[in-house]
């Protein structure tokens, strides 16, 4: 079941470039207080979700699909949250959250539920969590090509927020479990080919937080021409670079000039 509570926490997969002087490079480090969801113990969260889950009008079947779900979350959510890849109160995590914080506008609610970080991974994806947490890795960040796209997927990933899609794909994921048919593909498969397997049945979650949250991207001032090519950057985001026409005149001064000759005109497709 710990394979579920791993793929809740993948709620859309969607950088941008920045140049570093690295004569005075200087690692991207938390700082600050600690915040209090980190420190906070796992039970004490589940107990706390569980208090609210008694108040919501559910049949019991419902409730105690909700108790496994508050259960399995919070542990392993928080296992992320100490694994020493998620920052805080640095220059990135700022950034996001300044960026969120266009996006949410005067909806004082949700900015004080909605926590974002930068994790140290070269994965491009970017995910939300049942609890208001929003994850965006380094690897997004460096493939995004400007602010429009980042808001934009931000937007996405606050409508699956706001619209507890993070429990409505751990049932589809539990579903997924329970056929027969699919356990044995499971066990043959890679991690990485279950959550794809996986992300077929949340089709419908992903497209209605594309719509949404282009709605909430409408309501600011980032221009929509800036989204052109943000799915292009992510359908190609598994290549190990980019595809871009490179001048040989980079590399010439009044005192050298580059071979022709060694310039490739074409390059074998990456399969």
């Amino acid at each position: 079941m710990k394979r579920i509570a791993l793929t809740l926490l993948l709620a859309g997969s969607f950088a941008f470039a920045s140049a570093q002087d690295l004569e005075r490079y200087e690692p991207l480090m938390c700082s600050g207080e600690i915040p209090a969801e980190f420190i906070t113990p796992s039970l004490k969260k589940y107990e706390q979700d569980i208090e609210k889950a008694l108040l919501a009008k559910e049949d019991r079947k419902e409730r105690e699909d909700r108790k496994r779900f508050y259960l399995e979350t919070n542990f392993v959510l928080d296992d992320l949250l100490r694994s020493g890849i998620v920052l805080f109160n640095d220059p990135v995590s700022n950034y996001l959250r300044e960026v969120t914080e266009v996006l949410i506008g005067d909806d004082a609610e949700l900015k004080k539920n909605v926590h974002i970080y930068a994790l140290r991974s070269t994965a491009v994806n970017a995910f939300a969590t049942d609890r208001g947490n929003i994850f965006v890795t380094l690897g997004l960040l460096a493939q995004l090509e400007n602010e429009a796209q980042l808001a934009f997927i931000l937007a996405h990933e606050l409508t699956h927020v706001q619209e507890k899609h993070a429990f409505d794909l751990f049932m589809e994921a539990a579903s997924l479990e329970k056929q027969t048919s699919r356990k044995s593909i499971l066990k043959e498969s890679t991690f990485d080919q279950y959550l794809v397997s996986k992300n077929r049945y949340s089709k419908e979650l992903e497209i209605e937080a594309d719509r949404l949250g282009l709605e909430l991207f409408l309501q600011t001032d980032y221009s929509f021409s800036g989204l052109s090519t943000v799915f292009d950057v992510l359908k190609y985001a598994y290549l190990p670079f980019d595809e871009v026409e490179f001048s040989r005149e980079f590399l010439e001064s009044p005192l050298y000039r580059f071979p022709a000759e060694l310039q490739l005109e074409s390059v074998q497709a990456i399969e």
